[in-house]
């Protein structure tokens, strides 16, 4: 029977393997990627700055403090003209238009079809409903922080859409920021975009510089009206950006590992998520949670890596 059983695994294995090199093969046609390996240290370490300098709270309530400045003018435009959460949705299109821009500059096909802007959108949506699961699973959890007790209110549209479902953010661990986690994978995402072969073929330099501004400036508001509403602390959002980070290029790794020119930089990765996992578990509270999502991502990473580092070596021989 244990005769029978072994050769039965391994055309059972062989046969999935046959499928994942052809997935491997079409997603390569489909979604034709490129990993500047630069822009991944110097997102990263931008990411561990601002998260190293404004996790020590006596810097980030001395930063709260001088933020938040309550006036009529202000109140009027974080509560009744933008709105966070309509911020991200227009985030979410804008970072799916670069995907969608960005792919069609390599040559993917598909992306000149009439409905190609749906894919990057259930793309997109598939990692904003992943970091929601995680956020309310491990992220949360690991720090249990409770929210500032003064706030002057909720935008008018989460307001509104508070009439439709019964949640008490109040009640909540504040840390961290589950609006600029997403933030900071969005803008990550439309810079991962823009860099892109073939993106700019012209004036390129200032054509990223401004990309550059206009997310930070996009992550600067979201930030500063989740400060100025109350909702969170300066601390809060120092770790959701260094979060943000960590948890975007995990995913670049993870699910784009079908590219053998990025699985190939998996062990570049290794020093940025070796620096925000220790970072956070200097300052969470409840590590354990922390250490198992961390423990996932090293077992899916070195599951990718391990074909790559056992693949026999195709030089000639001499």
């Amino acid at each position: 029977m244990a005769s029978l059983s072994i050769p039965l695994f391994q055309k059972v294995s062989s046969g999935i393997s046959a499928k994942l090199r052809t997935f491997g093969e079409t997603a390569r046609i489909l979604v034709p990627v490129h990993l500047d390996v630069n822009l991944m240290y110097q997102t990263s370490f931008a990411c561990l700055f601002f998260m190293a300098l404004f996790s020590l709270k006596s810097v980030a309530d001395f930063v709260s403090e001088r933020l938040v400045v309550h006036t009529a003018i202000l109140d009027f435009i974080a509560l009744r003209v933008f709105d966070v959460l309509l911020l991200q949705i227009l985030s979410i299109f804008a970072a799916a238009l670069a995907v969608l821009f960005a792919l069609r500059r390599q040559g993917a096909n598909w992306t000149n079809k009439k409905y190609a802007l749906i894919f990057p959108l259930i793309v997109i949506g598939g990692m904003i409903v992943s970091e929601f699961i995680l956020e309310s699973l491990v992220l949360k959890p690991t720090f249990s922080f409770n929210r500032p007790g003064e706030t002057i209110g909720e935008p008018w549209l989460t307001d509104f859409l508070r009439n439709y479902y019964d949640s008490d953010y109040k009640k909540g661990s504040s840390t961290p920021s589950g609006f600029i986690v997403r933030q900071t994978m969005l803008s990550l995402l439309f810079i991962f975009s823009v860099h892109q072969p073939h993106f700019f073929k012209y004036r390129r330099t200032f054509k990223l510089l401004l990309c550059y501004f206009l997310v930070i400036f996009v992550l600067a508001f979201m930030a500063w009206l989740r400060l100025y509403t109350g909702a969170h602390r300066f601390y809060d959002v120092a770790i959701a950006i260094g979060i943000g980070g960590f948890l975007f290029w995990a995913g670049v790794f993870i699910f784009l590992s079908f590219s053998e020119q990025i699985r190939s930089h998996i062990g570049d990765f290794a020093l940025p998520a070796l620096t925000f996992a220790f970072m956070v578990l200097l300052y969470s509270q409840h590590f354990l949670r922390w250490m198992l999502l961390c423990g996932g991502v090293i077992v899916a990473l070195t599951t990718i890596f391990h074909p790559i580092s056992s693949a026999p070596s195709c030089k000639p021989k001499a």
